[in-house]
């Protein structure tokens, strides 16, 4: 473009030299002039010569017609001269306009062209122009829109600007331009370094996804993602733009899913997976532990009783109790069961521990408008014993629980290999009730209800016995818990009710006279299909209802009172009857008896035991015979043992009682000749 230029402008500059020497060359003054100059010095000089040189007059008039002759033709000659001088030169300078016009019409169609490529680079320009403006407001909106928020300093920390989004998430304005970033948004808990940072940055240019704590203009500290770049400018030092995300309400969603997790959302305690984990790691670096497994005694029966808000603010209440014990984390299991992990073996530790913990039974919790008083069991395993896993731990914990359980509750128990064998022993016994429910290998005994009144037994109550050789030291009460405990009991309640059906079907002169009562367990009387099955039964051995009552335990309808009250409706509606069994122990309430349809009450053992000191157990007697006669239920006492306590409670006015005084529980050949003779 340069070179096309300056050839046009050198061909412009020979086109002035031309016209300039055609104006300068060939002048015809120059001619004219030449002329009259020659003209005028033959008119002045020529007569004169001539008349020197000829005298005589008539050779000087005709040297004159020669004068003339020669003037005219030497000024023709003249004239041709110039003429034709002047011809060459307007020949050359034609040629030289001519060549001069073809380069002047070159050159215009060169600048014609130049002017085309200057429009069209006029409209490069205005392009590119439009499009860096463009560019300006995309990056305009980009830079204030945009959803991180940016920075732009100098190597010292001094802000050169900052975006609207940072405005936003930190609060600082227009006035933060020109202050040092590092003393307004640094946190105490940031070890920030700007030389090092400033070395890393040159290094490698740009830091990616780096997370820092910054203060925010109101002192909140806010969680940032950033990514920091290094922008070279000219003639100055470079400059840092740094783009920054918030992550603060993405970290408390983390942590409340980690919390979620982790801990347990009644009590706030961690709860199992951290349990795992952290005797995981003892276990991996081989540093001593002791874990204990909290469980509350029928704390199932406060959930039913009071409802489980109640059971809610226990828990709450025990986890506080809990929570800040010496080198302990406590844990919150499932339920009614906690785990505390302490970081010791000492067995003075370990004891101060299992006291502070049993301790805990012997306070009264006050949990609104209620005061509960519980019992917990616990079990206790230290990394003395050999393990290998979490898994193991937890299940040697929950052997000792079973044993603490087992022997009473209230009370702790340290995991042994004899609490192992005894797991065995378990799994070996389970397995023994189902064949022995298979193989018919239970036996049913009966125990004579007597009349008071009349000295004469008028029911019996049904009772289990095993005549297993490995076992003939269990005691039945025992094995029906051990069933409860394993499920198995809805079995054996079965094997008992259509045992007994079947025995009063098939002797039908033995039972005719006889009422048959038959215990059942809470799970029996609670499962959907218990009346259903009861109804097949019946049925299927045509047996008469009537003579026929059912045995529950107070436990049995505080799971849920008004699912009870409908399964006791609908025992009576078929024909049996229903006895409340073991009454005056655990949760005894005289509300059930006005609350629920008995038809009988048993009054335990318990009260038997100190009637004839005719003090609380005879006072506590003689008020529910009292209360019974008024609701026209039926009283039998239970573990008579005395003829004493028979004679006392007949002149209290209970009907019906039985007891070893009477009679021990006897298979039904002994009960069936006893019917005979009425002994």
């Amino acid at each position: 473009m340069d070179i096309k230029l300056d050839n046009v402008h050198k061909r412009l500059m020979n086109h002035q030299d031309v016209t300039y020497l055609s104006k300068k060359e060939y002048n015809p003054w120059k001619i004219t002039l030449v002329y009259a100059v020659i003209g005028v010095l033959w008119i002045l000089f020529s007569d004169g010569i001539l008349s020197i040189l000829v005298q005589d007059h008539k050779v000087y008039q005709e040297m004159q017609l020669y004068k003339g002759w020669f003037y005219v033709v030497m000024t023709s000659m003249l004239f041709y001269y110039f003429a034709t001088l002047n011809n060459n030169k307007v020949f050359h300078l034609n040629q030289e306009i001519q060549s001069t016009n073809e380069e002047l019409l070159a050159t215009s169609e060169e600048l014609i062209a130049i002017d085309d490529e200057l429009v069209e680079k006029v409209k490069n320009l205005d392009k590119i122009n439009h499009e860096l403006k463009k560019q300006k407001k995309y990056f305009d909106l980009l830079y204030n829109n945009s959803n991180a928020a940016i920075m732009i300093w100098k190597i010292g920390g001094e802000v050169v600007d900052i975006n609207r989004h940072y405005y936003e998430i930190l609060g600082y304005d227009e006035a933060f331009i020109g202050e040092n970033w590092i003393e307004y948004t640094r946190t105490s808990e940031e070890d920030f370094d700007l030389a090092t940072f400033m070395g890393r940055l040159y290094e490698k240019k740009q830091l990616i996804n780096y997370e820092t704590k910054v203060r925010a203009k109101d002192g909140t500290v806010r969680d940032m993602i950033w990514n920091d770049v290094l922008m070279e400018t000219e003639n100055e030092a470079p400059l840092i733009v740094s783009f920054g995300i918030d992550v603060t309400d993405e970290h408390k969603h983390k942590q409340k899913l980690i919390e979620m997790a982790t801990k347990d959302p009644i009590t706030g305690l961690d709860n199992r997976v951290v349990f795992d984990t952290r005797i995981e790691t003892l276990l991996e670096e081989e540093k001593p532990f002791t874990a204990y497994y909290i469980n509350i005694d029928y704390f199932k029966d406060l959930n039913d009783i009071h409802g489980h808000e109640y059971g809610d603010l226990f828990l709450v209440a025990l986890s506080k109790a809990l929570k800040f014990l010496e080198l302990s984390h406590a844990y919150r299991w499932q339920g009614d069961g906690f785990l505390i992990i302490q970081e010791t073996v000492d067995e003075e530790m370990i004891q101060r521990m299992l006291d502070y913990i049993l301790d805990l039974s012997n306070r009264k919790w006050n949990l609104m408008d209620v005061e509960y008083q519980m019992t917990l069991s616990i079990g206790v395993v230290t990394s003395l014993m050999i393990q290998e896993s979490v898994s193991e731990v937890l299940k040697q914990l929950d052997i000792a629980l079973y044993k603490a359980k087992a022997n009473g509750r209230g009370r702790y128990e340290f995991y042994s290999q004899a609490l192992l064998e005894e797991v065995f022993f378990r799994a070996g016994l389970e397995k023994k009730i189902n064949n022995a429910l298979l193989e018919d290998a239970f036996e049913l005994y009966y125990q004579p209800i007597y009349n008071l009144k009349e000295n004469t037994f008028d029911a019996c109550e049904v009772l289990l016995r095993w005549n297993d050789p490995t076992h003939k030291d269990m005691n039945i009460g025992k094995l029906i818990e051990f069933a409860e405990q394993t499920g198995q009991i809805l079995k054996v309640d079965r094997w008992v009710i259509e045992n007994a059906f079947y025995s009063i079907s098939e002797e039908h002169e033995t039972f005719e006279n006889l009422k048959v009562s038959i215990n059942i367990s809470t799970q029996t009387f609670n499962s959907s299909k218990f009346i259903p099955y009861l109804i097949e039964m019946v049925e299927l051995y045509k047996i008469n209802a009537k003579r026929i009552s059912f045995e529950i335990t107070e436990h049995s309808i505080i799971k849920n009172m008004t699912k009870a009250k409908e399964v006791m409706a609908q025992l009576k509606f078929i024909g049996f009857s229903v006895s409340l069994d073991d009454f005056g122990t655990r949760y005894s309430s005289l509300n059930y008896l006005s609350m629920f349809p008995f038809d009988v009450l048993k009054i335990d053992k318990t009260y038997i035991d100190d009637i004839l000191d005719k003090d609380k157990g005879y006072i506590i007697v003689k008020q529910l015979l009292s209360l019974t006669e008024a609701l026209g239920i039926v009283t039998v006492a239970e573990g008579i043992e005395h003829k004493a306590q028979g004679d006392l409670l007949h002149d209290m006015g209970c009907q019906f009682g039985q007891g070893y005084h009477y009679a021990k529980p006897m298979p039904y050949s002994e009960l069936k000749q006893r019917i005979s003779s009425r002994v």
